[in-house]
């Protein structure tokens, strides 16, 4: 999955120029920095924290973050820090998709890439499971 994901993202199917099209950045940034979506993330990454991987596996979550980043920063022209939320979402899915954690936030914050939108603020809670979430992003 982790190879899909990744090439997914290099061919842009995930992360691309719609997404931000039309959107202050500045704005997105400051949503993303809300008490509300930053409870939730730092709460799912806790859960990943000091969990050693085989490096094998390292060596993948490295590319995906890295990708995710030079896309982004590709896509938006030089936007480091936007790119770098980017970068951290999807070592934190990555990461959380090699230890099955089924969480509900993250499958939002996983549809919210599934549908173009980069996540933001309140996320809208799904019903879909971390499998499921997953499929729709690679899909």
């Amino acid at each position: 999955m982790l190879d899909k994901l990744i090439q997914k993202i290099k061919d842009k199917k995930i992360i691309n120029e719609k997404m931000f099209e039309g959107k202050d950045i500045d704005a997105l940034l400051d949503s993303r920095d809300e008490e509300i979506f930053d409870t939730q993330w730092t709460n799912v990454s806790e859960k990943v924290e000091g969990i050693d991987f085989d490096p094998q596996v390292s060596k993948k979550l490295q590319e995906l973050a890295k990708e995710s980043f030079l896309v982004t920063d590709k896509s938006l022209g030089t936007q480091a820090e936007i790119s770098s939320y980017i970068s951290d979402d999807f070592e934190l899915i990555g990461k959380c998709f090699m230890l099955e954690i089924n969480d509900p936030w993250l499958n939002s914050l996983i549809m919210s890439y599934a549908k173009g939108v980069f996540p933001t603020g309140e996320l809208a809670i799904t019903d879909a499971t971390l499998a499921q979430a997953i499929d729709c992003l690679v899909s």
